[in-house]
Parts: structure tokens; sequence; C-alpha cells
């Protein structure tokens, strides 16, 4: 084993009088009797020590027992003519006091090649191989709690690296720190592995890769029929020290960064900042149920999308004097709604979580940008949804198609890439589904996860270690261009010191192309994996299925119904809203709350659903080919309706020629009567539908029975005619059986009469002696009228008897 000794300059007097000692003792032993010298504390070849156990946390610093901050490592991108500056701050976490201590810099000459690699180099103990020793700096002794800083500087052509487009890459080198302690020397007290990346490309060389960069702002878990305590909610999301501050504070900087905003969140703010603390006093219960005083929307729109809101008002004459929150929040808002040089994306509202409404077989309200008040928000793209944890399913990207969201991000994890590519490949893959197709945006998982948890406090350790990764990733495939993208979960709390160091980093890496996540979308270099979905979310953190069915089925009809309101936007909007704000995915961290709510949602939109009603008689007989069927039209809802009403038969027994319009003011009713046609006898189910103006179907009312007999009355006046038949045949029989009557008039009444007509039309004697004068024929007449009757008599008595 090899002794490396340090150099003059850095060797402090009583460390050179101890090697003199050492050698001295070396000379005088015999072979064999030479005690193995203590490892000199800048001796970084030697790999087998034991360091003294430490009480520092691992957590706390950068290296492995904590005692170690990397402070400085410059320049970020490493050329041949350059100087390589390391600075490291030492902090003595133990309880002993530490003395000759030192910091030495070494590398790894070797290119890292690959991704696994690179993540394996900085998780080695202190037993690693550390490299080739590069320099040294010694510092002073430390008490427990004690820092100081070692400075090392390199010259970059020691290095001895390649140069060109195969020697460019990154390499690992490793900060070790030796000392006593005890009286016992360790050569590794302390250790940390990070990188340096050497930059030998042409300057001119294009870039290789292409890259988005995705956050989220989301606000928290809210009921907005509760006004108050959502606006507090807001208020706090958003304000002094808020998480979403720093997140806002830190993207801001950086124009590359695309934003994915919940625009209930920002609307939710604008509200709040402008109302009187003292209106914002939560006076629910906790039960679950709405605050009754504040449920209502100042709005009123369609499932979030805020319409043109009162102003708040004021109870008194005192001016408006907002709070220190209500101020926090406003200069948040204002930084929110000027992110002119940012793409910015309008999730769904309230952040919707499409596994819900995918297992519902349903889909939130499509983005309206145009229904919000505050200004900034028009301008926002839409197209994107994004999904978390185990949402991911064939479903749920039918889900997002419906909702006019074409484009999908997947959070790191979410799907596996089934092929095991040797090298990564391009986030977006298109999808193909039976309603059209979708592009998955996958999220790189490493490269996610270096932003979101870096892993170290040292701004410089995680930007040289996302660099790195970039580096390999490029030089995988350097003969092909590959868009990725970075995201981060909705609840991201950056350290802003270092986030923003890596931010920094992407924003001037040659070889890496800041791309937007629309651009990244529509590349026509797109991943070809086919990746295999679940048909359904397995997720767990959803409510029941039976309950996602019922609140989403009754929210269509109460959307449906809306369209026959005068004021279609405005109508049960705080019920709707109430139900969009608890399908959100903040929602999922506490389902219990959540189920209470549901339930009380669910009642109100039952209790809408049930205000609009179409009824009539249960017990309806049509017995004519035409008629009129009674309806009545109940109107118990907050506005006036126009509907037109529509029969729909079941059979082609019965026919609804034509609808009727009505118009049916607010709480009220209106009978109506449908004309209907009739042709053959059953029973008939008929369905009741609820139009509006154009055409479609509103509402559903209860459908009823209707037994036909249309041949009835044909069968009637059969009967009818054929009774009349016989009453009459049977009237002439009876006559015919009597027998001649004695008053019928004769043959010989006939002749004569038509004789005496004939003198008088002439003129003759017969009209001239009417006054007095007998005819002669007169006597004549009588006498065979006498005769005939005499012999009629006997045959008529003869058949009274028989009868």
């Amino acid at each position: 084993m090899r002794l490396q000794l340090p150099s003059p300059a850095m060797m402090r007097p009583h460390t050179v009088w101890a090697l003199i000692v050492l050698c001295l003792l070396a000379l005088t032993l015999p072979a064999g009797a030479v005690a193995a010298p203590a490892s000199h504390p800048l001796s970084p070849a030697m790999t087998g020590s034991t360091a003294l156990p430490m009480q520092g946390d691992n957590d706390a610093g950068d290296s492995v027992n904590g005692m170690m901050v990397l402070d400085r490592l410059s320049p970020m991108l490493i050329t041949a003519d350059d100087d390589v500056t390391v600075e490291v701050v030492v902090t003595n976490t133990s309880d002993e006091k530490l003395t000759d201590a030192s910091v030495s810099f070494n590398l790894m000459r070797y290119r890292i090649s690959t991704r696994s690699a690179l993540a394996q180099w900085e998780q080695q103990g202190l037993d690693a191989t550390v490299g080739t020793h590069m320099g040294a700096d010694n510092i002073k002794d430390l008490d427990p709690g004690d820092s100081a800083r070692a400075k090392i500087t390199v010259p970059a052509r020691d290095f001895q690296l390649l140069d060109g487009e195969i020697g460019w890459g990154p390499r690992g080198i490793s900060l070790v720190l030796g000392g006593t302690q005890e009286g016992e020397y360790a050569p590794r007290v302390d250790i940390m592995h990070t990188y340096i990346l050497w930059n030998s490309r042409d300057k001119d060389a294009d870039a290789l890769l292409d890259l988005a960069t995705a956050v989220p702002v989301t606000g928290p878990a809210v009921n907005p029929g509760d006004a108050s305590e959502t606006a507090r909610r807001y208020l706090e999301a958003t304000g002094t020290d808020s998480r979403l501050g720093s997140v806002l504070d830190l993207v801001q900087q950086h124009d590359f960064v695309s934003l994915a905003v919940d625009p209930e969140l920002v609307q939710g703010v604008a509200d709040a900042t402008v109302t009187p603390m003292s209106d914002l006093v939560t006076t629910g219960d906790d039960t679950g149920e709405p605050d009754t005083a504040t449920s209502e929307p100042e709005d009123g729109t369609e499932d979030g999308a805020e319409g043109e809101g009162a102003e708040p008002g004021q109870e008194d004459s005192e001016p408006f004097e907002p709070t220190i929150e209500q101020q926090s929040s406003s200069e948040w808002l204002s930084s929110v709604t000027n992110l002119k040089e940012h793409e910015v994306f309008s999730l769904f509202p309230f952040d919707a979580d499409l596994a819900a409404y995918a297992v519902a077989e349903s889909a939130p309200q499509p983005v309206n940008l145009s229904t919000y008040t505050v200004e900034g928000i028009e301008s926002w793209k839409t197209g994107l949804s994004w999904l978390t944890g185990d949402s991911v399913a064939t479903s749920t990207l039918h889900t997002s198609l419906d909702a006019k969201q074409p484009w999908t991000l997947l959070e790191p994890g979410q799907v596996t890439d089934p092929t095991q590519q040797v090298y990564t490949t391009s986030s977006a893959t298109p999808v193909e589904t039976p309603n059209g197709d979708v592009t998955m945006l996958v999220s790189d998982s490493v490269l996610s996860g270096l932003l979101t948890t870096p892993g170290t406090s040292s701004p410089v350790m995680a930007q040289q270690r996302l660099i790195s990764e970039l580096a390999v990733i490029a030089k995988e495939q350097p003969s092909e261009v590959r868009g990725l993208l970075i995201s981060v979960p909705r609840d991201w709390a950056p350290d802003t010191d270092v986030a923003g160091a890596q931010l920094e980093a992407l924003d001037s890496l040659p070889w890496v192309e800041n791309i937007t996540v629309e651009e990244l979308a529509e590349e026509s270099l797109l991943n070809t994996t086919t990746y295999s979905l679940p048909e359904a979310p397995q997720t767990t953190e959803l409510p029941s299925f039976d309950t996602l069915v019922a609140v989403t089925s009754l929210r269509d009809k109460v959307r449906q119904i809306a369209t026959v309101t005068s004021e279609p936007s405005t109508f049960a909007a705080g019920e709707r809203r109430q139900l969009a704000g608890l399908l959100s995915v903040a929602w999922r961290g506490d389902q219990y709350q959540r189920g209470l709510l549901l339930d009380a949602t669910q009642t109100l939109l039952g209790e809408t659903v049930e205000s609009l009603q179409v009824v009539t008689n249960p017990d309806i007989n049509l017995i004519s080919t035409g008629s009129e069927i009674p309806l009545t039209v109940r109107n118990r809802l907050d506005q006036d309706i126009s509907v037109t009403v529509r029969l729909t038969p079941s059979d082609s027994t019965l026919r609804v020629p034509e609808d009727i319009d009505v118009d049916v003011p607010a709480g009220t009713s209106a009978a109506i009567r449908v004309p209907v046609e009739a042709a053959g006898s059953g029973d008939v189910d008929v369905a009741v539908d609820v139009l509006n103006q154009q055409g479609d179907v509103a509402a559903s009312a209860q459908s009823f029975t209707v037994r036909v007999r249309a041949d009835w009355e044909n069968t009637g006046t059969i009967i009818i005619i054929g009774l009349l038949v016989i009453l009459l045949g049977g009237g002439v029989l009876r006559t015919l059986r009597r027998g001649r009557s004695q008053r019928r008039t004769t043959p010989v009444d006939v002749h004569e009469t038509i004789e005496r007509l004939k003198v008088e039309t002439e003129g003759g004697p017969a009209a001239d002696t009417d006054a007095g004068h007998h005819d002669p024929h007169e006597d004549h007449i009588r006498e065979n009228t006498e005769r005939d009757k005499a012999q009629s008599t006997p045959l008529n008595e003869e058949n009274e008897d028989k009868s």
C-alpha cells in the first residue's frame, strides 16, 4: 500500500515532527516489528480505514456523517481553461474535539455513462473508492459545534480528461474529511460524493434534449358550501410564509417553467382579499352540513366557473381595511395574474379528481375561463389535465378527453415502460381511445424526484446532481433528440435556495432546450411505447362507487334542468359548486369528512331535481281514436321555466302528433292537454320528457300507462245500429202479423181521389157543384167501400183469434 504524503505547504510543524519520528522508528526497529503507520489525513487512496463513531445527524448535511456541506463548486460547467474551486463547510457535530483536520478533493477520471451508475456513486459510504487525489486543505481544530471552511482550487488541466464529444460528461468526485479525536487519527471521519461536469463540447453544437418543466398550483380541500371557511383556507394557503407563496416566488424567476393553476383558487383568493374579515367568521358546525348562512355563492356558475359576482357589501360606512393576511394574499394574486412570460394552463375547477368522475362514468365541467372575473385568467391555456397517484386508467383518459382536455400529464411512477429500454425515451406518448386520441405526458421519475426531493441542503450538490443526470441522458442517444418532462407533486414545498439553483442550472445547459408543455405534447418525435393501463382507476382514496354514481347523476340532471330556466348560469350554482369542490384531489386526504359533506350535497341536489315535475292521472282509459291526455307541469324552482313536453308511447297503438310548449312561472303549476290518436287496443307505456328550446332533454318525468281501446267506439256504433235494426224489424214484423189496418186506403179510394183531382184541375162540373150539388158517383163509391169492409172483417177477426 502506497503512502501519499502531503505537500510541505500543507503540513503543520507538529505533523512534520511526527513523520520524522515515525521514520526513525522504522529504521531502528527490525523487520516485522514495525507497527502499521497511522494513515495520514491526506491519504485518499487508502480505502480500508476505520472512522470514529460520530454523533452527527446524517440528514443534517450532505455527507455520510453530516459534518460537511458543499458550499461552492465552480464553474458549474468545466472546460480545460478553468480553475476549479471547491469550498466545504465543516462542522464538528460530535461530542469530542476534532484536531489535525483536513479536507481532500479526489477525482474519478472515467466518465459515468449510465443513469444507474450515476445514482450509485453518491450512495457510497466511507469505505468507497474515492479516486485520484487532486488537492487538499487543512482546517483549524474544531470544538463540538464549531465550524470551519476548507477551500481547494485545482487547474482543470490537471484532471487530464478527454476532450470533444467523446470526453464530455459527468465525473464523480469525493471530498474526504480526516482528523484526530480522543488521540486516535481517522483518515475518513466523513465523506461526500458529488459530480463535476466536463464540458468539452463545441460551443456551437446543437441541443440534444428538449425539456419541459411543469409545476401545479392548487389549493387546499374546501367546501364551497361554507363560503367563510373556504375564504379563510384560501388566505392561509397564499399568505405570509405559505407553501404556495414559496412556489410562486421561485417559479416566477424562471419563465421557462410551465404552470397548471386551479382557477377556483385564484378567484377564491381574489374574493377573500376584498371581503371584511368579520364576514369570514366560520359558522359551520363541522357536522357535514353546509353553512346555510353563507352557502349561496355570490356569482353562481357552472361547476366552479365563476360568474359576475356581486361586489362585497359593507354593512356600515367604515372603509374597508385589508388585514396583513389579505395584503399578503393580494400580492400573491398579483404575481399569479402577471406571469406574462410563462405558459399557464388552467386545471379543471377545484382541481377535479378525474379518477372520481371516471369511476362514475361522468366528467367534470369543461373549463370556461370567460366566466371568471379575475383579470388575466382569460389568457390561460386549456387542454391539459393532471392525474395523480394511482388514478391512471383507460377510463380516466376517456374522461379527460370528454372534458375537452386531450393532453394528460402523469406524475412520476404512474406508468412503467414495459420495453425496459436501455436509453431514456420521450415523455410524450400518444394513446388511441374510442373517443379520440389522447397524449400522455409521462414525467421522468428521476429528474422529477431530484427537483421534488433533492436529498441535500446544498444548492450546489443538488445542481450538480441534476445537470449530471441530464448529461448522461443526452449521451445515451446523441443522434436522437428526445423530449422529456419534469414535474412536481401538488404539495411541493420547495427549498427555494436549492430548487432555485436547480432551475438556474436548467436555464444555462447548452445541450438542453427548454420548451413548453404544449410544445412537448405536439412534438413530432413521440414515444411509440405501448403502455398497459388498467381499465378503471385502482385507487382506494375515493368515495364509494354508489356515492359517486348517485351524486354525479344528480348533478347531470340539475345541469340539464338549468337549460330550461330563465338564468341557467345561476341555477343551483351553490349545489353544483359544492359537489365540484368535494370531488377534488385535495379531499383525498380526508375521506371521512368528505363523506359527510357528500351526503348533504346529495340531498340538496335531489331536492332540486324533484322541484320540476310533470304529473297526470295514473289511470287513463282511451276508447276513441282521437282524444287528449291531461298533464300538469309543476315548477317549484326559484326561476321561471320555458319547456316543451313530449310524450313518447312505447307502441304504435297510440300516437302523439305534436309536442306542447308551456311557460311556467317560478313556484307555480300549469295544466296542459296533449292531443293523441289511437289505433287498436292494448296497454301502452308513455314516457314523459321535458325539452329545452334546443330540443334537448332537460328532465324526464314518471312514465304512465294508457289503456287504449280505440275499437270500442266502432264496436259500440255497430251494436247500437244493430239494436235499432232489430227494433225496426220487430215493429215491421209485428205489423205484418196483425194484418191490414181497417183504415188502410183501398184501390177504389185511390181511383176516386185521382178522378176527383182531375175534375178539380180541369175546372169541370165537379168543381162547380161543390157548393151543394150531389155527385152522382158518390153513392157508387160509398157502396163499394162498405162492401169491401164487410168482406175483410171476418178475415181480420180470424187472424186476431189465431194470434
